[in-house]
C-alpha cells in the first residue's frame, strides 16, 4: 500500500490509498473535511456586523424665508464634475415609504435622491447623522448612526 503525506501548516494528514482501487471512503472524507472547513469559515466571517433597523417619521419643515438650511453643508453639485468613487467601510440603506422624492444627506453632504417608494444605498467611511429632505421642502427626516452595524433607515 502506498502512502502520501499532505502538509498544511503544522498539521500532517496521512492518507493511505491503493492506486488500483478507487476509494469512496477517501472521497467522502475529503468532501466532509472541505464541507466542515467551508461551514466554519462562512459562519465566522458572516457574523461581524448586525443589521439595525430604524423607523424614521417625518416632521414638517419650517424654514425662515430665504435662509439656508443649517443642516446642509454641501448640496447638489451645480456643475458637472467627476466625483471620487467611494467604497467605504460601511453601508447605509434607505427605504422611502413616503411617496415623496427625497434628497439624502450624510453628515450634511448630499449623497443622492430617492424616488417615492424607492430605495438608496450609501457607502461611506463613517458618519454620525443622516438628514433627509423632500425635494419640495415640506418634510424632513433626522436620525443618527455609526458604522457599528448595517443601518437600515425606513422613512415614513
Amino acid at each position: 500500500m502506498n502512502s502520501r503525506t499532505f502538509y498544511d501548516r503544522s498539521i500532517t494528514i496521512k492518507i493511505f490509498f491503493n492506486p488500483k482501487q478507487k476509494s469512496n471512503k477517501m472521497k467522502k472524507t475529503l468532501f466532509l473535511l472541505s464541507f466542515a472547513l467551508t461551514a466554519l469559515f462562512a459562519t465566522s466571517f458572516s457574523q461581524q456586523k448586525k443589521t439595525i433597523d430604524k423607523k424614521v417619521v417625518s416632521t414638517a419643515y419650517s424654514a425662515s424665508r430665504g435662509a439656508a438650511d443649517p443642516k446642509i453643508k454641501a448640496d447638489v453639485p451645480a456643475e458637472d464634475k467627476k466625483s471620487v468613487k467611494e467604497r467605504g467601510d460601511c453601508s447605509i440603506y434607505f427605504d422611502n415609504y413616503s411617496g415623496l422624492y427625497v434628497k439624502v444627506y450624510v453628515d450634511g453632504t448630499y449623497r443622492g435622491t430617492m424616488s417615492g417608494y424607492g430605495s438608496l444605498t450609501v457607502n461611506t467611511y463613517g458618519y454620525t447623522t443622516i438628514y433627509c429632505k423632500s425635494t419640495g421642502g415640506t418634510r424632513v427626516w433626522n436620525d443618527a448612526g455609526d458604522c457599528s452595524g448595517y443601518y437600515h433607515f425606513k422613512l415614513y
